[in-house]
C-alpha cells in the first residue's frame, strides 16, 4: 500500500463493523487475565488491611 493511501486511511463507522468472533483460546486467555486481575486486587486489599491494622 502506498504511503499516501496509508496516511489517508480512516476507520470505517462502527455501525458497519461486524462483532468480533472470539476463539475458545482467546476466551480462555481473557478469562485467565480476569482471574489474575481479581486475585491481584484481593491480595492488594489484604495487604492494605494488614498494614492498616499494624
Amino acid at each position: 500500500m502506498p504511503t499516501a493511501e496509508k496516511l489517508a486511511w480512516r476507520m470505517p463507522p462502527l455501525a458497519l463493523l461486524k462483532p468480533v468472533q472470539w476463539s475458545p483460546a482467546l476466551r480462555l486467555g481473557m478469562l485467565a487475565l480476569r482471574g489474575y486481575l481479581v486475585l491481584a486486587a484481593i491480595l492488594l486489599l489484604v495487604k492494605a488491611i494488614r498494614l492498616g491494622g499494624a
